[in-house]
């Protein structure tokens, strides 16, 4: 399919099928695109922890000498939910993975047959069209995704199975392992009465390649700053993304900084 910013060919309109996904060429993949933009979790990075502080250069629109990490190369998140009591009765239990809840149907079994059971069963996050990859044996049963700390839990639902587990978090994973972009960008605490330029910047140390910029300026004395919109290309899952700062004053100014971004 030619690109959606050429009608001229009309041979190029492939309308294409309902489940398709934002990795097609499409219309009905463009449609999901737009979708998820309209409708998908907001997410922000870094995730119940500091923001990233960034050190402009030292004389005025030079670019300090690091580009600053802000979501790191994604690795895996590991969750293993082990069951230590029987399923005494047919009920509902439900799954916490990422703060979206998965109920699980169960029949009576033993701790053995339970596990079996779980790991038969498909979690897809409608939340955050993220499908877990489920491994185990035994009495566990193993969820992994690709980046973002996912910390599980478990309800029995009424008590009613009387199933009782452990979780350990065997992994915690770092970055986001699905595609994405960046919507916003907050800024926090900058040093100076001046104009700032953030530049992010995506790719291994070294490899960077510049997706989007933002400006603000510090006019007085100020306690918070609103987000910034910004709008960078849709990046593959797992991509490490930095951001370098630039400030009219010079000086080595600093600004700390968050990304507000959603995956597809």
């Amino acid at each position: 399919m030619g690109s959606l910013n050429n009608y001229n060919n009309a041979t190029d309109l492939v309308i294409g099928n309902r489940i398709d996904t934002e990795d097609g060429t499409t219309l009905m993949s463009k449609i999901h695109i737009l979708e998820n933009h309209g409708h998908s979790r907001s997410e922000s990075y870094p995730f119940l922890a500091a923001a990233i502080v960034l050190t402009g250069g030292g004389s005025a629109w030079a670019q300090g000498a690091a580009k600053h990490e802000i979501i790191p190369t994604a690795t895996d998140d590991v969750n293993t939910l082990t069951i230590t009591h029987s399923c005494d009765a047919a009920g509902n239990v439900a799954i916490m993975l990422d703060d979206s809840m998965f109920t699980c149907a169960l029949v009576p079994g033993t701790t053995g047959q339970v596990a079996t059971q779980l790991r038969a069963m498909t979690f897809a996050d409608p939340l955050t069209d993220v499908t877990y990859a489920i491994t185990g044996n035994g009495n566990d049963v193993v969820f992994t995704r690709l980046g973002r700390t996912s910390i599980a839990r478990f309800i029995d639902i009424g008590t009613i199975t009387k199933v009782t587990v452990t979780i350990v978090h065997t992994t915690i994973g770092v970055g986001v392992g699905d595609s994405f972009d960046i919507h916003f960008i907050t800024p926090s605490a900058p040093d100076a009465t001046t104009t700032y330029q953030v530049i992010l910047w995506k790719g291994l140390a070294g490899f960077e390649e510049r997706i989007g910029t933002v400006r603000l300026v510090k006019t007085g004395a100020i306690s918070t700053l609103e987000p910034l919109a910004i709008y960078t290309p849709r990046l593959p899952g797992g991509t490490r993304v930095s951001a370098s700062l630039a400030t009219l004053a010079g000086g080595t100014n600093n600004v700390s900084i968050s990304l507000g971004f959603h995956i597809y």
